[in-house]
């Protein structure tokens, strides 16, 4: 399992609709945490989620040696 950190600054329509990219994406198993903040005199809010995702290794013919 691979955890990372996303995070970008956008209006709250587009922050919602990326966020909800990212639920429906099958590359991402969870988001495990979420932070919204308003950016002050702006009609912005910056994210910070915590995605979590499988990463499965490639399987390899023969010995090794």
């Amino acid at each position: 399992k691979v955890t990372g950190e996303v995070q970008f600054e956008a209006s709250p329509e587009e922050a919602a609709r990326i966020i909800e990219a990212l639920e429906a994406s099958p590359a991402i198993e969870a988001i495990s945490s979420m932070r919204l903040q308003r950016r002050d005199g702006e009609r912005k809010v910056m994210v910070r989620l915590t995605v979590e995702a499988w990463v499965y290794a490639a399987r390899r013919g023969g010995r090794m040696g």
